[in-house]
Formats: structure tokens, sequence, C-alpha cells
């Protein structure tokens, strides 16, 4: 009986002791309830993401060409956006820039840039001279534009006439052939920060800080975040009806970096228990030290896109197809 007792309360200090490592380790938890909702006479087909500035954040569909401008306070502002061939329409905008009033779109089907006013002026089109593979995340910093690349090095630097003047970064291994390269590095996210660069793994859990120049300032692996990964890519690969085999599956959706915190949504997320799975989660990182310092959970069934920009998280529900508001609490912000 003693023996019993003594191995049971072994069992409850592992047991807890692993659950103080797992609560630490995602930090707080919160659960966000909508602070405000789009205006139900606004339909939002299909939105595939939303970007911010300080004054607009836009919603748009990459199947439909429409752009959704909403204020700060998500009041619509102006829809805009023609599909077709024409010099001024676009046939797949992939991926989103605005900074101040202009808003970038990188077109992945017509290779170029399209430069449109937060009111759907048509300003300009920037052609890319250097082939960019894939839908690919970018960013826009000091007039030059990031892109996510499959070709010789993952990110490449394009300038404002549409030409690569710089390349840099290393591929996730391990890989030995292109089509391991491919699954393993398939979505990189890019994001301005300071005077440098966020790069996320959307594959995998691993976080890097690059300067302009393509130093590489800081990485950071997530060795129990991969770990989950891992099991959600070993699920879907027996899954899959070819037999299994390689599976490209985007654990990061989204990522987003408001003042010194980035945000990362979580397409399957970590639960309470070890198989539990949870959906609509962000951990959010301190780009100070690169910790996990705390666990977001919103309310709902089911998000595509998001945008966080002055405290103020910005989701798409896919069910109600309205734009929903989040009030991101002061402390995760706090040092």
């Amino acid at each position: 009986m003693k023996k019993l007792l003594i191995n049971l309360l072994a069992f409850w200090i592992i047991s807890l002791g692993n659950s103080f490592s797992q609560k630490q380790y995602y930090g707080k938890e919160y659960k966000l309830i909508p602070e405000q909702i789009s205006s139900s006479e606004i339909f939002l087909p299909e939105i595939y993401h939303i970007v911010a500035n300080d004054d607009y954040f836009i919603a748009y569909s990459a199947k439909q060409c429409r752009f959704y401008v909403f204020n700060k306070k998500i009041k619509f502002i102006k829809v805009f956006g023609t599909k077709g061939k024409g010099p001024k329409e676009l046939l797949w905008p992939e991926r989103v820039v605005i900074r101040d009033s202009i808003i970038y779109v990188w077109d992945y089907v017509k290779k170029s840039i399209f430069k449109f006013t937060v009111s759907g002026n048509y300003l300009d089109q920037i052609k890319l001279h250097v082939s960019v593979e894939d839908p690919s995340m970018f960013c826009l910093i000091n007039n030059n534009f990031f892109f996510h690349d499959m070709g010789d090095y993952p990110v490449v630097k394009i300038n404002m006439n549409g030409e690569k003047v710089g390349q840099f970064g290393e591929f996730y291994p391990p890989f030995s052939n292109r089509y391991e390269k491919y699954f393993n590095n398939m979505d990189f996210h890019l994001l301005a920060y300071r005077n440098g660069i966020i790069g996320v793994n959307a594959q995998h859990a691993v976080v890097y800080q690059y300067g302009l120049d393509g130093t590489l300032v800081h990485e950071k692996k997530y060795k129990d975040l991969e770990r989950f990964f891992q099991k959600i890519v070993d699920y879907y690969s027996k899954r899959n009806t070819n037999g299994g085999g390689l599976t490209a599956y985007t654990n990061i959706s989204e990522c987003a970096v408001d003042e010194n915190r980035l945000f990362i949504f979580l397409t399957r997320a970590p639960g309470y228990e070890v198989d539990d799975v949870k959906v609509n989660t962000l951990l959010v990182i301190n780009l100070d030290n690169f910790d996990i310092i705390a666990t977001i959970r919103l309310v709902g069934n089911y998000y595509h896109g998001f945008a966080i920009k002055n405290h103020k998280c910005v989701v798409y529900n896919y069910y109600t197809a309205k734009i929903e508001m989040y009030d991101i609490p002061q402390s995760i912000y706090s040092k």
C-alpha cells in the first residue's frame, strides 16, 4: 500500500510538473470575445487575408479580386477591384501590403505588383523582372519588396523597378531533393519589424529575424510546438488518398507584428491534453527574447485571415461572413 501511494505521488508530481511546463511554455491563456462585429449589411464572401495600418483594415478575396476597406473601428468605407485581363484588372491577388494610404497588391498570375489608393484609384503597375514561382508572402521596407521564393534562396529583395537586388536566408532542412525542400519550405511569412524582417516558416515552428542586408540576427526553434506540428502532419499523411508520402500542411496560417509582439495564428493548436487539438488560437511571442508569452483563444468556429494593429485584432468569420474585432489585453504588451 505504501509503495502504491509513493508511485501515485510520483505520478502526480510528474503530471503536475508537465502541466506547469506546458503552461509556462505557452504562457498565460486568454479567452477573448469580440467587442465589435461588422454590419450585417456588408456580406464578405471568401475573404482570404486581412492587412492593416494605423488607419485602415483591408479584407480581400483573391478569387473575386475584391478589396473591402474598413476604418480602424471596422466601419465599412469602400469596396473596389475588378477581375480580368485588362491593364488595371487583377487575376489572383495573392498578398497585399498597405503603407499610409497606398495598397500594394501582388498578383501571382500577372507577376506584377499593382498600386491602388485606399479609395480604389489605380496608380501604377510594377512588373517583376525576376521569377517568383509560387504564390508568395512579401513585405515592403524602405522602398524594397522582400519576397519568399523557392529558388536558390528563400528570400529575394526586389526594388521598385521590379528588379532583383539581393537574396538571402537558408531553407529549412532536412531535404535531399526539390520535393522535400518544397514540402518543408512551402510557406514562409515575411513581416517588417523595426529595421529588419521577421520570417516565420509556416510548416515548422521556427522564427527568424533578419537585417535588411540579409544578416541572420536571431533564430528560434520551438521544439514542443514542432512535435505537435509533426503529429498533425503524420495524421494527414496517413489520410492521404495516395497512400501516404509527403504532405505540405500549413501549420501557421497567418502572422502579424504589433509593437514588439509577434502573433502567429495556428491552423491547429495544442489544447489542454496531449492529444487535444483546438482551432482559432494565437500564440504571442515577445520579440525581445523570442519566448512564447501568451495563448489567445478566440470564440467562434472557423476564421480566415487576421490582422493585429494597435492592440486590436480583426478576423474574418467564415461562417457568418463578417469581420470581428477583439481587444488585445494591455498585459500582453507589458514588459
